[in-house]
């Protein structure tokens, strides 16, 4: 398990509700991402490794106090999270 810093994030406002998209390029499972954010009402992953080069695909994430935990299906994986929170 590792702490994860993301190679780019990006913010947008939309009234009350804004949206992070942070990018990583590497998780292995229980790696984390301590945000920052509160008042968080969703979140999603977003897998951007080829699906032909890996023999499972996907990640899963968990929230707590603004702290990430991913669960990659295969180490190594390159991703997306978006987390939209009230501003």
């Amino acid at each position: 398990m590792a702490a994860l810093t993301p190679a780019t994030v990006w913010r947008n406002n939309n009234g009350s509700i804004s949206e992070v998209v942070a990018r990583f390029t590497t998780a292995d499972d229980g790696d984390t991402w301590a945000s920052g954010m509160s008042g968080i009402v969703s979140y999603t992953t977003q897998d951007r490794t080829n699906p032909s080069t890996q023999a499972s695909v996907g990640i899963a994430a968990t929230e707590s106090s603004g702290t990430f935990t991913f669960y990659p299906a295969e180490d190594g994986v390159a991703f997306d999270l978006v987390v939209r929170f009230k501003a």
